[in-house]
């Protein structure tokens, strides 16, 4: 097989250099609507099939179809070709009668169903006007289609007895018109005669579209949007298919930063300030591209952690569970002072120190790494009430820290249920705390206010007794 395929690619190789010479100057030409015809028609393409039926093991199978071909090729899909009942030559079912089977290889499962339209049901409907106004440009389509053997002419009459009245659905039509003066025919499998409505699809179809790309560029639009109306240049977009990337060149994106601190020494610090924060936080220096894949979906279990406070530490344990990687972090109350009160340490913070456990998980089994790719996992909380259902949640509760007992163990410092060669080496310092460090500072600032002027008010009272203040000074809170 692999001889085959390697053969296969060489003579494919060969015919198209031999058919397109100069790659560049046929891609401009295509792009630009300048390529009338396909290069590899006539004698170069009948050569190539002559020369690749010659590859096979036996030339003869090449006479029984695709499915046999590709056989060759030890193909997983050659039976759904022509071998299977419902095939793609004899045809494969709609969803109607049926729902569609599920390729759970291939797509994960659809959870979520599209209500369609509802419309009175009418077997017969009647086309849209432009299918009217454009009835010769369709048939002559429709001529074209017989031609290639995609569609044969019948009888209303024929296709009843042949499939039963009730089943069979005639369409409104209706008609696109193309620039060189032909006609795209569209089909309402909606409206009336509810084909669609009755289709129902068990595989979550994910194909890259232009509402993908939409999503992924939607944050680099109003930059570049603000650039082409007040400078008076335009900057296009960059599409890597190799990489599955999309953003601008290095070479643009250099230009896009240089304008937009130009634009802030101008004062344009209200337009540009934000946009500037966000390039050269967002983007690599040596590249200004973000991916264009759909985040890496993981379900299930990726790690479990715990953690443990005391008066005067906290320790933070948790282990991977497909590698068996584990860490053990220690805190004192110079590295997380949030952590602590005066007087009762910080045995009064085991939820938020779980969470930053959590946060400790995702940067040592490398969740957080810069990658190409995003990726997407679930976190599961836990959480407790003060009702009668507080009792079940705290039997459930107990159950998982019975399942959790490698990770209580590694906070206990107890390493019999791990391999110590696993051990990953993460610091506290590059865990990403700064917003919780900022959020603290901020609350100790808050606090230092609020003694000061408490403070002001028991010096005003040793003076004579507070001021009050006046009614109308007051505010509604």
């Amino acid at each position: 097989m692999r001889r085959l395929a390697e053969d296969t690619f060489s003579l494919l190789s060969e015919t198209v250099h031999a058919c397109v010479p100069d790659v560049r100057a046929a891609a401009f030409g295509l792009v630009t609507g300048k390529m009338l015809a396909s290069p590899f028609e006539g004698a170069p393409l009948e050569k190539l099939r002559t020369r690749w039926v010659g590859l096979l093991p036996d030339p003869a199978e090449a006479a029984k179809g695709t499915g046999s071909v590709v056989g060759g090729f030890e193909d997983p899909d050659r039976l759904w070709l022509v071998d299977a009942e419902d095939s793609f030559a004899t045809g494969v079912p709609l969803g109607v009668d049926d729902p569609l089977p599920r390729s759970p290889q291939v797509f994960p499962e659809k959870t979520k169903h599209r209500k369609l339209d509802d419309s009175d049901f009418n077997p017969i409907a009647f086309n849209y006007s432009s299918g009217q106004l454009f009835s010769v440009e369709l048939e002559a389509k429709f001529r074209e289609e017989e031609q290639l053997e995609r569609m044969y002419p019948t009888r209303l009459s024929v296709l009843k007895e042949e499939f039963g009245e009730e089943r069979v659905r005639v369409a409104a039509m209706a008609a696109i018109v193309k620039p060189d003066g032909s006609v795209r025919p569209l089909h309402d499998g909606t409206h009336s005669v509810q084909v669609n409505n009755r289709i129902v699809y068990q595989d979550q179809i994910q194909c890259p579209g232009p509402s993908e790309v939409a999503a992924v560029v939607c944050r680099l639009t109003y930059v570049l949007h603000t650039v082409s109306s007040r400078s008076g240049s335009v900057i296009g977009y960059q599409m890597r298919y190799d990489l599955n990337e999309i953003g601008v060149s290095l070479r643009r994106g250099e230009w896009l930063v240089k304008w937009i601190k130009a634009a802030e020494t101008k004062k344009f610090v209200v337009v540009t300030r934000d946009f500037a924060e966000y390039l050269l936080a967002e983007f690599q220096a040596e590249s200004f591209m973000v991916s264009a894949k759909r985040p890496l979906a993981f379900s299930g279990e990726q790690f479990r952690t715990d953690a443990k406070c005391t008066s005067d530490s906290v320790v933070l344990g948790g282990w991977e569970l497909s590698s068996g990687r584990w860490f053990q972090v220690c805190l004192g109350e110079t590295s997380a002072p949030y952590l602590f009160l005066p007087g009762k340490g910080a045995q009064w913070a085991s939820t938020s120190a779980e969470l930053l456990a959590t946060l400790v998980a995702l940067v040592a089994f490398g969740w957080t790494a810069e990658a190409r790719s995003r990726k997407s996992l679930e976190l599961h909380l836990v959480a407790g009430t003060d009702n009668r259902a507080n009792e079940f949640l705290s039997r459930k509760r107990a159950t998982t820290k019975e399942e959790n007992t490698i990770a209580d163990d590694i906070t206990n410092s107890k390493f019999h249920q791990v391999d110590l060669a696993k051990r990953v080496d993460v610091r506290f310092e590059d865990i990403p705390t700064h917003i919780i460090t900022s959020l603290f500072e901020a609350k100790a600032d808050f606090d230092r206010a609020r003694e000061a002027q408490r403070a002001i008010k028991r010096a005003q009272a040793l003076q004579g007794g507070e001021v009050k203040r006046k009614r109308v000074e007051k505010t509604p809170w």
